[in-house]
């Protein structure tokens, strides 16, 4: 669902901020070198015996991540179309601390020249945020300017997520491993073995039930409908394991006929390191704070 996402939250950006200005870009660049040309994966492979592997793998290690204290991530959206270049949605970098439901994330998202008169091929510069939590609360700020004081807009947790799709960007990196950890043994199937970092992963598939992954605002753009959007009845939570710990949790999205004509399919990963390294999280953040407007 993150075809419309990425022009929505060009808008909901400039309400979130709205009590600290508009967002102002972030310093110019080409998008970040796609993962790959072509889809990555075709969930399922029917010369793997599903007897023969250990169902509940990823079950065992969603619930051990959520033990940890620490885990960095590295996150990418990218959208692919037959006969085209892969495009780079968005992408994020960040920290978390799962055992106390809290962490930060710089987000960068990509979007295409606006307007008709800018000449296609003149990059643009992305949209950057900053986002901090915790159990409780939630600050968000745009990129920093020289020179001036950093501006952060802080909101209630819960009241983030229900404001905008912005206030609900953080709930998704810990809230995939929630999902895993919670899936029933019935909904998990091997996938084929893949490789990250050079090294082999296991991957699985876990069906997750659509009202799960809404009341968990996954993805963050909820208002929309994965049944009426993608046509799926259950979400395609996929969960890559090395040596029984997730490295690579995230989801595959495509449909057969975009508003364009054609079919598109969204890949959305994220990428674990850092297990157990120290992390540094100062909430609230140094700068000027300012509440969330009623």
């Amino acid at each position: 669902m993150h075809l419309p996402l990425a022009g929505a939250l060009l808008g909901v950006v400039a309400v979130f901020t709205a009590c600290s200005g508009p967002v102002a870009p972030g310093p110019s660049g080409d998008p970040a070198t796609a993962r790959s040309s072509e889809p990555s994966s075709v969930p399922g492979s029917p010369t793997i015996s599903v007897e023969a592997v250990d169902k509940v793998v990823p079950v065992a290690a969603a619930r051990a991540f959520l033990q940890l204290t620490s885990a960095s991530f590295e996150m990418a959206v990218d959208r692919w179309k037959p006969g085209q270049p892969t495009e780079r949605e968005w992408e994020a970098s960040g920290v978390v601390d799962p055992a106390t439901d809290r962490g930060s994330m710089h987000w960068r998202l990509f979007y295409p020249p606006l307007g008709p008169l800018t000449p296609p091929e003149t990059p643009q510069p992305p949209s950057e945020l900053d986002i901090l939590w915790n159990a409780t609360d939630y600050w968000t700020a745009r990129s920093a300017t020289a020179g001036t004081e950093r501006e952060w807009t802080h909101a209630a947790r819960e009241r983030a997520r229900e404001a905008a799709i912005i206030g609900r960007l953080q709930e998704e990196p810990i809230g995939l491993i929630r999902l895993a950890a919670e899936a029933d043994r019935s909904a998990v199937e091997p996938m084929a073995p893949g490789t990250l970092d050079g090294a082999a992963a296991d991957r699985w598939l876990i069906e997750v039930p659509l009202d799960r992954v809404k009341a968990a605002f996954i993805p963050p753009d909820t208002y929309l409908s994965l049944r009426e959007v993608f046509g799926v009845d259950s979400f395609p939570l996929e969960a890559w394991t090395v040596d029984d710990r997730i490295r690579r949790i995230g989801y595959v999205l495509e449909r057969e006929k975009a508003p364009y004509g054609g079919p598109d399919r969204f890949e959305t990963y994220y990428d674990w390191s850092g297990f157990g390294d120290p992390i540094d999280l100062e909430m609230p953040p140094p700068g000027l704070i300012v509440d969330l407007k009623e």
